[in-house]
Parts: C-alpha cells; sequence; structure tokens
C-alpha cells in the first residue's frame, strides 16, 4: 500500500485544490447537469483509484513516485471537478484557473489542461493526439459503424477504460447526437479482450419500468450455485445504458429505473469486499 509519506501528500493536495475548485466552478462555470459538491469530490478520488495503478505509471517503489502522484491527482482533478464543466469558454476558464493556482504541477503552455494525458513509461505529459489510433478503413464495414478516431474519442475511451480497469461506473453526458453512444460501443469493444470483459447494451425509453430493468439485467448472469449468480467465470460483466434519462416520471417526479440503476451502484459499492449483491426479492 501507500507510505504515510504518500498519503500525507495527497491529504495536503486534496485540502489545497478541493475547496477552491469546487468553489470556482459553481461561481464562474455553467454545468452540463447540477452536481452536488460531495458528488464532485467522490468522482476525484475515484478518478484518481483508477489512475494510481501500476499499468498507468504509479510503481510505489519507483524513485520518482511522489511527483506520479501529484500529476495524476492534477489530472483526476480536472476529469472530476472540471469534467463537467459546459462549452469550451468554461473549460478555457477551469484551464487557467488551474495554471495560475496550483503550482505544484505545471501542464504544457498550449492548449488547455484538457488536451494532456500522462506518458506511463515517461511519467511526462502527452498531448491526446499522440495517443489517438490512425484512422484505418474497413471496405466492409456498415457506414453508420465507421468511427474516426479523434481527440475526443480517445480521451472519452481512455476514461471509461480507466474506470472499468478498477470496476468504477462512468457517465458519458452531452447534447443529443455528439456521438455518445458510437464512442461507448467503440471503447468497450477495444478493452474487451484486455480486461477480459463481457459487455451488453440496455436501452432506455419512456417505457422502461423498474422490474423491466431488473429482469434485463438478470438475463446476463450466471447462475454459480443455488441463490447465487454473477458474471461468467474470470469475466467482468459491463452494462452500458444507453439514453439513461429516457424513463418517464412518475407521479413524484422519481424516475423508477434510474432508482434501480442508483441502488445497485449503491450496494454493490458497499458490499465490494464481498463481491457485490443481488437479491432477487427484495
Amino acid at each position: 500500500g501507500m507510505s504515510d509519506e504518500l498519503k500525507e501528500q495527497f491529504m495536503a493536495l486534496y485540502e489545497e485544490t478541493i475547496e477552491k475548485s469546487i468553489k470556482f466552478v459553481r461561481r464562474n462555470c455553467r454545468e452540463l447537469i447540477p452536481t452536488m459538491d460531495n458528488n464532485l469530490v467522490m468522482s476525484c478520488c475515484r478518478l484518481f483509484q483508477s489512475m494510481f495503478v501500476a499499468s498507468k505509471g504509479a510503481k510505489l517503489d519507483a524513485a520518482d513516485i511522489s511527483q506520479t502522484l501529484s500529476k495524476m491527482f492534477m489530472w483526476s482533478l480536472v476529469w472530476s471537478v472540471g469534467g463537467n464543466v459546459d462549452g469550451v469558454q468554461g473549460k478555457e476558464k477551469f484551464s487557467e484557473f488551474i495554471r495560475e493556482n496550483f503550482q505544484t504541477v505545471r501542464f504544457p503552455n498550449s492548449g488547455t489542461v484538457y488536451d494532456y494525458v500522462l506518458d506511463p513509461e515517461t511519467k511526462e505529459w502527452q498531448p491526446w493526439e499522440e495517443v489517438t489510433r490512425p484512422f484505418i478503413f474497413d471496405k466492409n464495414a456498415k457506414f453508420s459503424d465507421i468511427l474516426v478516431p479523434t481527440k475526443d474519442t480517445c480521451r472519452y475511451s481512455y476514461l471509461l477504460g480507466t474506470c472499468v480497469e478498477v470496476q468504477r461506473n462512468f457517465a458519458l453526458i452531452g447534447d443529443t447526437g455528439t456521438g455518445k453512444s458510437v464512442i461507448v460501443v467503440d471503447a468497450l469493444g477495444q478493452y474487451q479482450d484486455p480486461l477480459n470483459l463481457v459487455p451488453f447494451t440496455v436501452n432506455f425509453s419512456a417505457q422502461t419500468a423498474a422490474k423491466q430493468l431488473q429482469e434485463m439485467m438478470e438475463v446476463k448472469f450466471e447462475k454459480r450455485r443455488k441463490g447465487v449468480v454473477g458474471s461468467p467465470i474470470g469475466k467482468i460483466l459491463v452494462c452500458f445504458v444507453d439514453d439513461v434519462n429516457m424513463p418517464a416520471r412518475e407521479t413524484y417526479g422519481a424516475q423508477p429505473p434510474i432508482e434501480v440503476l442508483r441502488l445497485m451502484q449503491d450496494r454493490v459499492e458497499y458490499y465490494r469486499p464481498v463481491g457485490g449483491v443481488w437479491d432477487r426479492k427484495k
């Protein structure tokens, strides 16, 4: 695990940056969807947890682990507290705020702080363009299935893969027709073999009911023994919920299928040490 020194460094960074950043976003930026402060803090911590793994360059015995931790924390802060900021101008404002106020980690001067990712080998910042896959045209592919990799598809795929690797949920939000579904399906296909994933899609509509959602989920589980179901052995089940905002609201404004999703998230999180929980009767 992390040494006491690293834990102290993490807490010092946390105390220096989080509150100031959230205040800045609340006062100077518009958000795509409303968020709670504790929700942004949790997102930052979980994203850091997703980043701070050996495969991303965080080797605890390395001489430069202290600098790596600071860079990974600042990157997580940008994509959690600043990840929900709306529009190009909002992101430029937040980028300027990060550069001016926190000198612990220096981002390159060109572009914004959103334009860089940490190279796991050199532990230096590199532009997303350098890690974007080249486009290979497949003449047998359907036109609707063709996705040309860009800086945006690359960074959202990377974020999704980073979260899935440590079994954390991920929400991709944006306007209609911006290619969210295509990016997610492509990213899950990319990570399917390396991370042993079994992805499946659930499409929400105005008619989707809570019971229906539960049944759609259960179809994908395999029976292990009496009363115990789970993903195929050695694999991770990943559910992509498309159009999550679609279910009709009931009398008091709630959307029952979304409540079921939230309940599942909370309970799986709570019971994570014993492998998650799913009780059909409840």
